[in-house]
């Protein structure tokens, strides 16, 4: 029965044009809860079941964009307990087997290595505490097979040409609107703090942060000047270096790679 509870409160919302297909849904979803696996006839056991469940799934009324928002909608109604939420949002990959190059995939991870792959963002919602309460909003895009660059004139650097809203940079911008949008509408007393890492610290989601009245914390990674209320002007480091810590944590980490596992202070 927990399964079907959970499966309700995440896709009972979805809206598939058809009440049969909803339940239908609902029904999938607490299978899969119940039973998860790799594929629907590892899931599906019997004929009936498999058989709807493909004819679901194969049916062009069932929107996978809807699927997701239900999902959204659903974790957002979840944060309405709190005063705020804890999102971090983070991009990834996944890297799938297509040797004969014919599933249009594009480069993931660096191109030397010529993988195959989509990349992924996901914005996930946390309780103060940090108990996961679902997902926010999540998008999936294939690179280009060559990457999108041009010459600076005059300089050494290398710069994405495309327009500004095309270019992968702007995912971050992207699903902070979408985030602000699902929180605004089921969940309007509570407010997000966006955590992103150093792939969002670029003009575009800085420009949106504070045109937006974001509560964000971006992983930096460039030494930007910063101009503070007096007039005076600065950079990032060095303002950092002169504050003094406001609390530290400890944390193992666990080894990898050529790194040795070792225990940091944060």
């Amino acid at each position: 029965m927990k399964h079907y509870d959970w499966a309700r409160d995440e896709f009972g919302g979805a809206n598939l044009g058809d009440a049969r297909r909803e339940q239908r849904l609902v029904a999938m979803a607490a299978g899969a809860a119940g039973r998860p696996a790799g594929t629907v006839t590892d899931v599906f056991r019997k004929g009936a079941e498999r058989e709807a469940a493909y004819r679901l799934l194969e049916n062009p009324a069932t929107s996978q964009e809807e699927l997701a928002a239900s999902a959204h909608r659903a974790a957002a109604r979840r944060c309405a307990a709190h005063e705020y939420v804890i999102v971090p949002i983070d991009g990834s990959s996944l890297t799938l087997n297509d040797p004969s190059r014919r599933k249009g995939l594009g480069p993931v991870g660096a191109r030397a290595f010529r993988a195959q792959g989509v990349q992924v963002m996901t914005a996930l919602a946390l309780a103060p505490d940090g108990t996961p309460l679902g997902i926010l909003h999540q998008q999936y895009w294939i690179r280009p097979q060559f990457a999108p660059l041009a010459r600076r004139k005059n300089c050494g650097s290398n710069f994405d040409r495309r327009p500004r809203d095309q270019r992968e940079s702007f995912r971050w911008v992207e699903s902070s609107r979408r985030v602000l949008a699902t929180l605004a509408e089921n969940a309007p007393g509570t407010q997000p703090w966006l955590q992103m890492d150093r792939g969002a610290d670029c003009m575009s989601m800085i420009s949106e942060a504070a045109d937006a009245g974001m509560h964000v914390t971006i992983r930096a990674v460039h030494d930007r000047r910063l101009q503070w209320p007096d007039g005076h002007a600065s950079h990032l480091l060095l303002s950092l270096a002169l504050h003094p810590s406001i609390g530290t944590y400890e944390i193992d980490v666990p080894a990898r790679h050529t790194q040795c596992a070792r225990h940091a202070t944060m």
